[in-house]
């Protein structure tokens, strides 16, 4: 089934107040769990207090008393899964610190929830350089109807958000310095979305992973992003179809800003910003059917965009200052190039067909400033 960019939009606007709905129904009773080192004026008033060991312990006795659970100011340290299934668990902001001790050695994720869990305005640390070289993760998502907001990722030596085969969780406004995998992964899942969040690699560390990556995961958005310094990729399709990846800005990445695998399909890739990037391509895919429409793409080693797949639509795009082609055309059938602006004062030319039976439609600007229709 091929899916159209209105329809997931509206998915997403509904899906966001549905899930907004069934957490204001949880009510506002909350027990308050203080930190080791949170200010005394703050633990006087807490309803539970944490010694700085095995702190998950204290906020799962408050999350078996109440739907609700305030973390206040302070450092709490994790060395087991937190499970927020049908829970809510907010913190107080940057200030909310759930961490991985120095030295711990056994892999989990610090939050897991299969279904309708909610987590806001906590800053979660893996302190990936005094823990083991073993998956530690921030949040894990398996199922359903889960939404987290407002939190800071650091330091995961895998991802620092992990949707496991789930589906309709929003993942919005976050922040991920991640200097380890990936920010969000997605594996084996459909309509989920990620939006509004920024993703920044620390070239110190060299993680090799993306700002965003998808595994056969099948009809979610990904709209509003800023992808940073990625180590890979912004944003990779791995075999994903009918994804829309809309308005994200993306820069320096080490490959391409928004690339894919083969059996990336029937995917809409509009209102890009793709700045620096550095082997491939602004933008590569090699699905076919895939809509590459209104996207800017500047600065870009080799290309502009490039494409290798059959009856691929690439209309409308910017493409500015590529050192090899505006759009080059690896290989398949039946691709269709229109309506796009390849002006530059450098590269090597502003198409390079390798395709067959390519169709220009009415034309593009060449790099020179002229419209042709036939390159």
């Amino acid at each position: 089934m091929k899916i159209t960019l209105a329809k997931l939009l509206y998915f997403l606007s509904k899906l966001r107040r549905d899930l907004e709905a069934e957490i204001e129904k949880r009510g506002t009773f909350a027990i308050t769990v203080a930190a080791s080192d949170t200010p005394q004026k703050l633990k006087d008033r807490a309803d539970y207090i944490c010694d700085g060991v095995d702190d998950q312990e204290e906020i799962i006795s408050a999350l078996s008393e109440s739907d609700c659970v305030v973390l206040l100011p302070g450092t709490f340290y994790i060395t087991s899964s937190i499970d927020i299934s049908n829970k809510t668990l907010m913190g107080s902001g940057k200030s909310t610190i759930l961490k991985i001790p120095d030295g711990y050695d056994t892999s989990f994720s610090i939050l897991k929830s299969t279904d309708h869990g909610y987590v806001t305005n906590i800053y979660f640390n893996g302190n990936k350089r005094n823990v083991a070289a073993v998956p530690f993760y921030g949040i894990t998502l398996t199922g359903k109807r889960n939404l987290i907001s407002n939190c800071w990722f650091t330091e995961f030596t895998q991802y620092a958000v992990y949707i496991n085969g789930g589906s309709y969780n929003i993942v919005d406004s976050i922040n991920v310095n991640y200097r380890s995998d990936e920010g969000v992964d997605i594996r084996n899942a459909k309509w989920n979305v990620v939006a509004n969040s920024v993703f920044t690699a620390d070239s110190a560390y060299n993680g090799p992973g993306d700002g965003v990556h998808l595994y056969s995961s099948n009809y979610n958005v990904i709209i509003g992003n800023v992808c940073r310094y990625n180590y890979m990729y912004g944003i990779f399709l791995d075999q994903a179809s009918n994804n829309a990846i809309v308005g994200n800005v993306i820069i320096s990445p080490q490959y391409a800003g928004i690339g894919s695998s083969y059996g990336a399909n029937y995917n809409i890739v509009q209102g890009n910003y793709i700045e620096s990037s550095g082997d491939y391509a602004g933008i590569y895919l090699c699905g076919g059917n895939n809509l590459i429409e209104g996207n800017t793409c500047k600065n870009t080693i080799p290309d502009g965009i490039r494409i290798n797949g059959n009856y691929n639509v690439v209309s409308n795009n910017i493409c500015r200052g590529y050192s090899g082609y505006g759009i080059k055309v690896l290989g398949g059938t039946g691709n269709l190039i229109e309506g796009n602006d390849l002006y530059s004062t450098t590269g090597s030319g502003s198409i390079s067909d390798g395709g067959t039976d390519t169709c220009f439609g009415a034309g593009n600007r060449m790099m020179d400033g002229t419209w042709k229709v036939i390159p």
